[in-house]
């Protein structure tokens, strides 16, 4: 009988000791890149670079990535550098104080985009080169005091956009991108979604090399309607026109029935600066 439960206790602990050695490691995702960790005032340092779009002198308002312009390094000003905070910022003839405008900047945190109510447009940009080939999972920080746009592009092509009120809680995101290949540009974008004010945006990212529950990005975004509204009041700009559909006269002369003949465009004197009204 102590011999028969001499070799029980034996078994159970040799299954023990093989379900610790067979037990599979759940492998860990690398942070590959991390936007306020490894912020810098060295263009190209851990693969991060910063810089702006003129979206004002951009002949066919599309952003591509030949339209990425790097903050210059040289040391001529008025012109941008970095300030006393060790920001990216547009500085004053003694390379050291803020001159604004343009409120065009880029920090640890985040950054500041220019608005069409202080002379050009400028999107801030911060420029990240991949890597290494493989799926990729971006951790977004996003929150601002006042109302703009997140914008992703991938090689040129936009493949998220993010429309950030002040009016909400801070936001937290993650979202996939499958088969990337080192080399490939992400350009992580702040625009200020027509005229700036209080736009001071946080716009943090961790990378990783492992999908862990991030939301796919399966194409280019070819449209947006927040982010590609014509607070210009341009009819037709980036493809959109604003219009209404007059229920009223369409039931009594008409079918009452929605048919793209019956669209009628806002006139241009319908546009109060900020909306069609």
């Amino acid at each position: 009988m102590i011999g028969n439960l001499g070799r029980s206790c034996w078994l159970v602990i040799l299954v023990g000791v093989l379900a610790i050695a067979i037990a599979p490691m759940t492998a860990r995702a690398d942070v590959l890149a991390d936007s306020m960790a490894e912020f810098s005032g060295v263009q190209g340092q851990d693969s991060w670079s910063y810089g702006f779009y003129d979206r004002t002198a951009d002949v066919d308002d599309v952003y591509q990535s030949t339209d990425f312009q790097e903050f210059s390094t040289t040391g001529t000003f008025p012109g941008f550098g970095l300030n006393e905070d060790g920001d990216w910022d547009y500085l004053d003839a003694d390379g050291i104080s803020s001159l604004n405008p343009p409120w065009t900047t880029l920090s640890p945190t985040g950054g500041h985009p220019n608005g069409t109510n202080n002379t050009d447009e400028h999107w801030a940009v911060r420029r990240w080169v991949v890597e290494k080939s493989g799926d990729l999972q971006i951790n977004y920080d996003l929150d601002t005091a006042g109302w703009t746009n997140s914008q992703l592009f991938l090689n040129g092509d936009r493949v998220l956009v993010r429309t950030i009120p002040g009016v909400q809680p801070r936001m937290q995101e993650s979202v996939a991108l499958l088969n990337v290949t080192a080399g490939d540009v992400l350009d992580f974008i702040i625009d200020p979604n027509g005229n700036d004010g209080v736009d001071t945006t946080v716009l943090q990212m961790t990378i990783e090399d492992q999908i862990s529950g991030g939301r796919l990005l399966e194409g280019i975004v070819h449209a947006s309607s927040v982010a590609d509204f014509s607070f210009a009041g341009v009819q037709g700009e980036n493809g959109w026109t604003n219009g209404y559909y007059n229920v009223t006269v369409d039931t009594t002369s008409e079918d009452g029935v929605y048919q793209t003949d019956d669209f009628t465009p806002f006139p241009d004197t319908d546009f109060n600066g900020t909306m069609w009204d």
